[in-house]
């Protein structure tokens, strides 16, 4: 009798009932039942060692067997009360206690052999499970006991789903479908066929869904922010589901999707590093929210969606808190997205009057974490923001977002302005708004000003920019740098990068046109270019990326002439003349 408990202990008619047909029975019968029993305190000191405990120094014949699982786990059990145990003492006595192996080479075959068993198991119920649903629908598989199923225990549903495949492959397969004693007849065969399409869909599910559940994390700012995450295949909108902004897709897809699915096209030189920040800004209604689902979707990568709700505490200091474990929860969980929507309330200019010092510090933080000292370049982390507000970000904001795609409603713009080049019009792409290089440099007491770098300074940084990158014998650095007065270091950044996106963009179309042309033809699809393939950049790159990257810093703006007058008053070779005396001069 196997785990008597379960049939007598807790039930007193039950118990009452057996104990008197044991009273009945002759003296030459003995029965043997079995019992299982867990002590933590033994298994912590042996890997499944001896897990029993002894109730009662009489004993008959209680066999108390513990059978660890597949994945060395004991069975879970609730613990017995002493109650349960004497009651099981008063039926049986006598107790033999059986322990595992303790030889090494024994314990082996021993697990060898339990496994072995529970795959046997395994298989008999999946069996079962299947000649059960056969028989409620009318079908019949007479060698269904030739099939083997132990690699998990099938649920009833995926059951049904397997019988149902089964079913369409036998009448797809099959233009008359025997039948025997008013049943349909399927094979083994047709069974396995179902089989199979359970596994791809199964194995295509951990492909692209990460599994939350399994993610360590380090704090309970982590723990409560795990919960906003949104795996990828719950969102629901791909970039099908959003008419028109074709050109805007089409840069998502070269920054976003085309790193991740094709990663030896920006193994070349370092200018393809992956987009860390894209900011998505237009009117009200134009797309940026559902463009942001539809990347992360694409993208086969995680959602955070971030919001102030979600990061604010009322207590002192966990702020920043809550903005360091977004970040590193990111990383865990990469390919992820960040998604700040109405990023203009979040991270606005930070010499706002009225600003408390907790949301200043939310801002650094969160700053210091997306693009600091310690971030790491490969790291697929990819913050996009939506704004209708673009002039209220922070300058340091706006520096971390370098690709900038503007949205708006292309029929009403149409009616009142209507450009030369509408596509190049209507999706502009600004690829820096910057004042990176305008930085204050203190230097013990001495304070330096580095300002906008003229023609001869731009070359030298087009020369450290692009050391690393193949370039056309027809390029000429000066030429480049003279065509780009007004750039910062970051816009001369943004400028190559930029150029160096249209090699790929020729693969890609040479690729595109490859396959059509196999295909119309009925040969085999020819093989995917490599980074040898890419070819150096010319004249003709640097030309159209100066098309679609203007200067980010102007001269006459309200930033640069404070910069100049702080730099007048305090900076290095200063005149440090004042307008007008103070009271105490």
């Amino acid at each position: 009798m196997k785990d008597l408990e379960k049939s007598t202990v807790g039930n007193p008619e039950a118990y009452a009932a057996f104990k008197n047909k044991l009273e009945k029975l002759p003296e030459n019968v003995v029965i043997i039942a079995s019992h299982t029993q867990t002590d933590s305190r033994k298994e912590k000191s042996h890997p499944g060692g001896l897990l029993f405990t002894k109730f009662g120094s009489n004993q008959t014949a209680l066999l108390d067997l513990a059978f660890p699982d597949n994945f060395g786990r004991l069975h879970d059990r609730n613990k017995e009360t002493p109650k349960t145990l004497k009651q099981l003492s008063r039926l049986f006595p006598n107790k033999v206690t059986i322990q595992i192996p303790q030889d090494e080479t024994v314990l082996l075959d021993w697990k060898q052999l339990l496994d072995r068993d529970i795959e046997t198991m395994k298989s008999q119920s999946n069996i079962g499970s299947i000649l059960s649903v056969l028989n409620r629908i009318g079908l019949d598989c007479p060698d269904l006991e030739t099939l083997c199923i132990k690699d998990q225990a099938l649920a009833s549903e995926s059951v049904e789903k397997i019988v149902g495949w089964a079913l369409i492959d036998r009448l797809m397969h099959c233009s008359e479908v025997p039948v025997e004693q008013s049943k349909l007849i399927i094979s083994s065969e047709n069974i396995r066929y179902g089989l199979n399409i359970l596994q791809g869909i199964q194995n295509e599910n951990k492909s692209l869904k990460k599994s939350l559940k399994d993610v360590v994390t380090e704090n309970e700012f982590e723990k409560r922010l795990l919960a906003d995450v949104i795996p990828p295949g719950d969102m629901g909108v791909t970039f099908d589901d959003i008419g028109a902004l074709e050109n805007v897709k089409e840069t998502l897809k070269e920054l976003v999707m085309l790193p991740l699915q094709r990663p030896e096209l920006f193994s070349k030189g370092q200018l393809t590093k992956p987009c860390k920040g894209i900011l998505l800004f237009g009117p009200p209604g134009t797309g940026k929210t559902m463009l942001a689902k539809a990347v992360a979707t694409e993208a086969g990568a995680n959602f955070i969606n971030i919001s102030m709700s979600s990061i604010t505490s009322k207590w002192f200091g966990e702020g920043e808190k809550y903005v360091k474990a977004v970040f590193s929860l990111a990383s865990k969980i990469a390919p992820s997205v960040i998604f700040v929507d109405e990023v203009d309330s979040m991270l606005g200019r930070r010499e706002n009057p009225g600003e408390h010092e907790a949301m200043r510090k939310m801002k650094n933080e969160f700053m210091v974490n997306w693009d600091g000292l310690r971030t790491k370049d490969k790291e697929r982390v990819l913050v996009l923001g939506a704004t209708n507000r673009p002039f209220d970000l922070d300058e340091a904001v706006i520096r971390r977002l370098p690709r900038r795609l503007y949205l708006f409603q292309i029929h009403t713009f149409c009616s009142t302005h209507p450009p030369r080049n509408p596509i190049q019009h209507f999706f502009s792409i600004w690829t820096v708004w910057s004042y990176s290089s305008l930085l204050i440099l203190f230097v013990s007491k001495c304070r330096l000003m580095v300002n906008l770098p003229d023609a001869q300074n731009r070359e030298k940084i087009l020369k450290v920019i692009l050391a690393k990158e193949e370039l056309a014998p027809n390029v000429d650095l000066e030429v480049v740098a003279n065509m780009t007065a007004g750039y910062s270091g970051s816009d001369l950044k943004n400028l190559c990068v930029t150029a160096a996106h249209c090699p790929i963009r020729e693969i890609l179309e040479e690729e595109r046109k490859e396959k059509v042309l196999a295909l119309a033809e009925s040969r085999p699809l020819p093989e995917l270019h490599s980074s040898a393939d890419i070819r150096p950049l010319s004249t003709d790159d640097f030309r159209y990326a100066h098309e679609q990257v203007c200067a980010s810093v102007s001269s006459e703006s309200h930033n640069m002439n404070e910069l100049l007058q702080w730099n007048e008053l305090y900076g290095e070779g200063g005149s440090r003349k004042k307008t007008s005396l103070s009271y105490f001069m």
